[in-house]
């Protein structure tokens, strides 16, 4: 638990801009863009979200739903690295009524396996 609140400490400092230091008289006062986010940002947003892009497969409306499946299978899973998120698949794949999102589940494992990175086990040494 500790953490988790280590964790959500480090992401307000970093939407507040609490890490930034005062300039100096002979800087320049100039406002900077703030700095992007960490990358668990996005993998902890992603675990967030990936129960309601599950429920936009069971979306009736041909668009929106593969407007979803593009948009999870092109720009977040091959990004975003969570392996909690196969757990979610996995557990939706098995026990949801829907097979729509049964089917979007077995599309979105198939993408991890072909994007995620292979870790090698060291086992051949």
């Amino acid at each position: 638990e500790d953490n988790n609140n280590d964790a959500d400490k480090k992401i307000d400092d970093i939407f507040n801009n609490n890490t930034a230091t005062t300039p100096n008289k002979s800087q320049s006062i100039q406002k900077q863009p703030p700095s992007p986010p960490p990358p668990f940002v996005g993998r902890l947003l992603f675990k967030d979200l990936l129960p309601t892009i599950l429920q936009l497969s069971a979306q009736t409306v041909k668009v929106i739903r593969s407007y979803a499946v593009q948009m999870t299978s092109v720009h977040l899973i091959p990004h975003c690295r969570v392996k909690s998120a196969l757990v979610i698949l996995l557990e939706r794949m098995k026990s949801d009524k829907n097979r729509n999102v049964r089917e979007d589940c077995g599309r979105y494992l198939r993408c991890v396996l072909e994007t995620w990175p292979v870790v090698g086990d060291n086992d051949n040494e």
